[in-house]
């Protein structure tokens, strides 16, 4: 709306989402237009990324926990 710029950070994983470990920063007044006008740089430089392209590995086979 351009009142507001929202940065921040999130962690994918298990504990992060139980725990809601994350980073949000709300920024108001003169610097959210300077953010704006940046980001929409950055997004006219950016270029698409076929995820397909992108190498994976197999899924590493956890060892077997110890029988008691």
């Amino acid at each position: 709306d351009g009142d507001r710029a929202i940065s921040g950070s999130y962690s994918f994983t298990w504990s992060s989402s139980r725990l809601d470990r994350n980073l949000i920063t709300v920024i108001t007044g003169q610097v959210v237009e300077t953010f704006d006008l940046q980001f929409r740089e950055l997004y006219l430089m950016s270029r698409g990324v076929s995820l397909n392209k992108v190498p994976m590995e197999d899924e590493p086979i956890p060892d077997p926990l110890p029988q008691a």
